[in-house]
């Protein structure tokens, strides 16, 4: 027979929880004291096994889902034109699992007071309610509770999320002028019903002053124009209107609206601020109103619906990018996102970015900070090139070459250059004439793309000496420019000494060329042309030994 011998402290190990056989039991006295212990194969490989099924089983039933039951949901309302309040009920039973949060009610109810709960503990936070079970056994919750007045297009209702429970009860009172329409499951006796499991419970019901009320949602946006309030107020009944509006506007001129003149009365007046709108019976189409006030305002109010029940207060503030606005008001809420409005009132007012929300009846604070513009170019080209030849004999001839983009009329104005003639001009490779306006601007005309223009002047100056000073006119664009270029071609017989200006040396091999450019050619360059015409003039010299110096550049 095989046997293992065994140290004391593995044993206590393999047995810990164990309960062993009496002759097992035995044997481990017997090794308290020998601290060894014979024991048989087989009997070691029953014991461990045994152990290994406990531990298994104790694993399984940490691991068992909680399994409960809401056996009996009742609620209690009385229904007024202030909402519902009443009372709940809730008893069940946890039967296995570990503890856990029971999810009972969303936030739309109201818990005015916990009047007893038995077997866990009441928690809630933004989302809600729930009960928390902390171990297997009945419990039970009863509560005070409050419910808001809601409003659809077909009626006033009543309507919040409930547990599922096993047998669920209503027992529903009516303020005096109500009627009700609907209500869950089935009445068993006056005022009370028994109802299937369901996610919500929703109650409708009517009142002769709420029925006639108009359930309209309204939305105004507000643009600052040329120093006026533009005020365009969005209406969308959710209901068929069976009354005319009575719309409260703030004194202001009135400028248009989107349905017939023939239904309006007491159209807005310096001493009138409230408009009636007689629509048809029945009408439920959107609709909107337009006016005007004063861009001086420090204080608005917003048009509204004497009456109404569905959304007010709610606009949009468009300022152009030049004005900072800043806005306050009792209740003013800003930033709301447009997914929190009806999907038919966002499509009809155009509404696709945050909008706000101030109560009912207040003023609306305005301020308003104006920036002051700061000059910038309306259009800057690429480059500027302009070629100028120096004969010996003084004369200077000089031709322009820009890339000029559309603009508005079509003309490019530039300032004559002193005591200049024009050669010729191209626009776009085409020979064409060039007009003059009070002999100090000289007008290009040009095409609705971009137009490539070449301008050639010359100018008579003194001839040239053995050494000295030189002015190269230059034109005044009044366009600016990433870049001005000026290439001169001097006569063989000269070299340039030294050039006056903020133009500095540059590279013109992969300068556009022109025909009319001759002569032993120095290049420069100005980056940021600002448009004005650049002061240039060149120091120049014959060398004394006659030696003709290589070209510059």
């Amino acid at each position: 027979m095989i046997r293992s011998v065994l140290a004391l402290g593995v044993l206590g190990a393999l047995t810990a929880g164990t309960t062993l056989a009496q002759g097992t039991a035995d044997t481990v006295a017997q090794a308290v004291s020998d601290a060894r212990v014979n024991l048989p194969w087989l009997e070691f490989k029953r014991v461990y096994e045994e152990k290994l099924r406990q531990e298994l089983a104790a694993t399984q039933a940490a691991a068992i889902t909680p399994i409960y039951s809401i056996n009996s949901a009742e609620y209690q309302l009385r229904l007024s034109a202030d909402g519902a309040q009443g009372s709940l009920r809730l008893s069940g039973e946890l039967l296995r699992g570990q503890p856990l949060q029971l999810p009972l009610f969303a936030a739309d109810l109201i818990i005015a007071q916990v009047t007893q709960a038995e077997g866990g503990t009441l928690l809630s936070d933004a989302s809600g309610y729930r009960f928390y079970l902390d171990a297997p056994g009945s419990f039970r919750l009863d509560c005070e509770i409050l419910l808001p007045l809601q409003e659809d297009a077909r009626s006033p209702l009543i309507e919040f999320a409930i547990p599922a429970a096993v047998q669920n009860s209503l027992q529903l009172q009516l303020a005096d002028g109500f009627s009700l329409l609907s209500a869950p499951g089935q009445e068993v006796q006056a005022g009370r019903y028994h109802f299937a499991p369901q996610q919500r419970l929703q109650i409708r019901f009517s009142q002769d002053s709420l029925a006639q009320a108009p359930v309209v949602d309204s939305f105004s946006r507000i643009e600052l124009q040329d120093g006026k309030y533009r005020v365009r107020f969005f209406l969308m009944p959710r209901r068929e209107l069976q009354q005319p509006l009575r719309i409260s506007f703030p004194q202001a001129r009135w400028l248009s609206a989107s349905v017939q003149s023939s239904w309006l009365e007491n159209r807005l007046a310096d001493t009138s601020n409230e408009l009636i709108v007689k629509l048809p019976p029945g009408w439920r189409q959107p609709l909107s109103l337009e006016f005007e006030l004063d861009g001086d305002l420090e204080q608005l109010q917003l048009p509204h619906i004497v009456g109404n029940l569905g959304q007010e207060g709610l606009f949009q503030f468009d300022t152009p990018e030049s004005t900072q606005l800043s806005l306050a008001g009792t209740g003013l809420d800003q930033g709301l996102e447009p997914q929190n409005l009806t999907a038919a009132l966002r499509e009809y007012a155009h509404i696709d970015s945050a909008y706000a929300q101030l109560a009912p009846d207040q003023m609306l604070q305005i301020q308003l900070d104006h920036f002051k513009t700061v000059a910038a170019p309306a259009i800057v080209l690429d480059a500027v090139y302009q070629y100028t030849s120096v004969a010996d004999n003084g004369t200077l001839l000089s031709v322009l070459r820009l890339q000029v983009p559309p603009l508005p009329q079509r003309r490019l104005r530039l300032a004559a250059v002193s005591e200049a003639e024009v050669w010729s001009l191209t626009v776009n490779g085409e020979a064409r004439s060039l007009y003059s306006q009070a002999d100090s601007d000289w007008i290009i005309p040009l095409t609705d793309q971009n137009t490539l223009v070449e301008l050639a002047y010359w100018r008579k100056l003194p001839a040239l000496d053995l050494q000295g000073r030189l002015t190269i006119p230059t034109p005044a664009l009044g366009l600016a420019a990433q870049s001005y270029h000026l290439a001169i071609g001097l006569p063989e017989r000269v070299e340039l000494v030294a050039l006056e200006g903020e133009l500095e040396p540059g590279d013109g091999t992969r300068w556009p060329k022109v025909s009319a450019f001759n002569g032993k050619p120095y290049y420069f360059s100005q980056p940021f042309y600002r448009g004005e015409a650049p002061s240039v003039a060149i120091h120049y010299r014959e060398p004394l030994d006659n030696t003709r110096p290589e070209n510059g550049s």
